[in-house]
């Protein structure tokens, strides 16, 4: 086990961690709100330009930033909501460690996943920095499979970091 193995376990702990704190139902919560959270303020932007443009005084300019960030900030915390009333019945029903326990496991592969794309651009730019020694990269146990996730699950990510450089540690 190397450096780059503690590097890369670390985190993925921590994410273990946050997720059995937080539990599935937050976790799932919180990824769907992010991504409706940026559709809903994208597509719905307009709408809500039009009511703080007409009840609040304020520069045009910033118009369409703030009337983002409303509509963005009130899907978070709408389905934040309903995340934790949704948690509450679920412990109310004795499910609470199975949310835990499988937040846990969402928030490793979470964290896993975050690793991986690191990965791949520290080992595109390695390629003229020589940030991590080839030596060192393959006495590490977890750094060739972890720089294989994300191209499994993206393949045309290969195209973005470069097919040469990722295919020979993986």
């Amino acid at each position: 086990m190397s450096y780059i193995d503690i590097v890369i376990i670390i985190p993925i702990l921590w994410g273990l961690y946050r997720g059995f704190v937080k539990g599935l139902v937050i976790q799932i919560a919180s990824l769907i709100s992010l991504i409706l959270g940026i559709y809903i303020g994208v597509k719905f932007s307009d709408i809500a330009s039009s009511l703080l443009e007409n009840n609040f005084t304020m520069d045009k300019q910033y118009l369409g930033i703030i009337s983002f960030v409303v509509t963005f900030l009130v899907v978070v915390v709408g389905i934040h909501f309903i995340a934790k009333l949704l948690e509450k019945i679920i412990n109310m029903v004795a499910m609470g460690i199975f949310n835990k326990l499988l937040g846990s496991l969402l928030g490793a592969a979470k964290y896993g996943l975050i690793i991986s794309v690191l990965l791949l651009i520290i080992n595109s730019i390695d390629a003229k920095l020589d940030i991590v020694s080839e030596s060192e990269k393959r006495k590490s146990v977890l750094y060739a499979p972890m720089l294989r996730i994300v191209p499994a699950i993206i393949p045309s990510i290969k195209d973005l970091v470069g097919k040469d450089r990722n295919e020979s540690l993986v």
